[in-house]
């Protein structure tokens, strides 16, 4: 890497001092601002928490793209102040997008917005909506399913009211319902990934250039 950055004309220590710099500029500014809206800054403010989730916003964001923790900013947040408002569990699903994020999203969703940037150009990006679809569809209903399920065991002896019916943690019929569709919902999504993974070959395909005859 550093071989790579004199090559471009750019010394890596220079380029590491520079970013260094720019990135403590903006971060005391956001911590200037910080501290004029609240009017009140505790150690929690500095804490390992407070680093660890702007860590996390920058992952599942997307580290090498600028606009990555940006929008890993929104999510975390959205989830924060969404979620925190229905259920005691919304940490429990935070972790569970950040391992999703790692296994699935390398890139975070920065990347994978980035990885349909061929399809986009080659006006493709249309072969992707039904093949999408029809494996978001089936997944969407596995994860309520399984949401449904973390919920349940956690009111013990209460019940959820979902579309008019009402679930009960201490009915077996219920979780017996709920494996049942969570089982068909993941059989049918693995289904469906044949298919789209075959479309997004056909959207993301280059065709190599003819080779001039000399």
């Amino acid at each position: 890497p550093r071989a790579g950055g004199y090559f471009f004309g750019h010394g890596p220590r220079r380029v590491r001092y520079i970013s260094f710099c720019a990135s403590g500029f903006f971060a005391g500014i956001a911590g200037g601002l910080y501290a004029l809206n609240y009017e009140f800054v505790t150690e929690e403010t500095l804490n390992a928490v407070t680093s660890g989730r702007v860590l996390l916003m920058a992952y599942i964001g997307g580290l090498g793209y600028f606009i990555g923790p940006i929008l890993g900013a929104v999510i975390l947040t959205l989830m924060n102040s969404l979620l925190s408002n229905y259920t005691d569990l919304w940490m429990l699903y935070l972790g569970i997008l950040f391992l999703l994020t790692v296994l699935f999203l390398p890139k975070g969703f920065a990347g994978f917005i980035m990885m349909h940037r061929v399809a986009w150009l080659q006006r493709r990006i249309r072969k992707l909506v039904l093949p999408y679809l029809a494996t978001a569809i089936p997944a969407m209903v596995f994860m309520a399913t399984c949401v449904l399920m973390l919920e349940l065991s956690h009111l013990e002896d209460e019940s959820i009211s979902v579309l008019n019916m009402e679930l009960s943690a201490s009915s077996s019929s219920t979780w017996l319902g709920l494996l049942l569709i969570a089982s068909t919902s993941m059989l049918v999504t693995r289904r469906t990934l044949p298919a789209l993974r075959e479309a997004w070959e056909s959207a993301n395909h280059v065709a190599d250039e003819p080779e001039s005859k000399s």
